[in-house]
């Protein structure tokens, strides 16, 4: 009976051990994967903040393209503007040519 006895004791101990490894290996585990989910949580984080990022680099191209086209079509407008002020000079240059000869031969005509 005594050594049915140590024999159980003995059992008991080794089962005890084995739990207690058990519970270690199992609490291990547990912050192994309580840090996994910190880190995880951190990358999200990143993530979306690098998302949020995009978006507004998307936005701030988008306005810059538009002024872009902007400033495109303001330059198009002003060299047409440039050659309408040319034309208008050209005609002015003609007109004064035309005056200075009108004037020239008015000149001539009263001093005969």
């Amino acid at each position: 009976l005594e050594t049915n006895t140590a024999a159980v004791e003995q059992a008991i101990n080794d089962g005890n051990t084995r739990i207690a490894a058990g519970v270690e290996l199992s609490n291990a585990v547990a912050e192994k994967l309580s840090a996994t989910i910190v880190a995880s949580d951190a990358v999200t984080r990143s993530v979306r903040s690098m998302a949020e990022s995009v978006r507004q680099q998307n936005s701030a191209i988008a306005d810059v393209s538009s002024k872009t086209e902007t400033l495109a079509r303001q330059s198009e407008e002003n060299a047409a503007a440039v050659q309408q002020i040319q034309g208008n000079a050209d005609q002015m240059q003609q007109f004064s040519q035309f005056l200075k000869q009108s004037m020239d031969s008015f000149t001539l005509g009263t001093s005969r």
